[in-house]
């Protein structure tokens, strides 16, 4: 393997791990889904999150999906538990 392309290996590596916290979320929306007290939460829910699976395929810089999270949450009436969400995930995964 060449400098080069072990370079680029770590910096594809590094990438990926700034989407580290979004999978966390994802994860925690899913226990929260299958928790959630009546079904149109649930549904809330995932229609907030539905696209950031999308976007960290597509390697969306994090702060735009963020921004893209709010804003669905914010639609739902549901900006404080979106937000709360984000910033658990970001927190379990520093």
């Amino acid at each position: 393997m060449t400098t080069n392309q072990a370079d680029a290996e770590k910096q594809e590596s590094l990438a990926n791990n700034e989407y580290d916290y979004l999978l966390d979320a994802l994860y925690l929306a899913l226990i929260e889904i299958r928790a959630a007290q009546t079904l149109e939460d649930a549904q809330i829910l995932a229609d907030v999150l539905h696209n950031v699976p999308h976007c960290i395929r597509a390697r969306n810089p994090t702060q735009s999906i963020d921004e893209m999270v709010s804003a669905n949450a914010e639609r739902h009436e549901n900006y404080r538990s979106a937000t709360s969400l984000l910033k658990q995930a970001k927190a379990r995964s520093s």
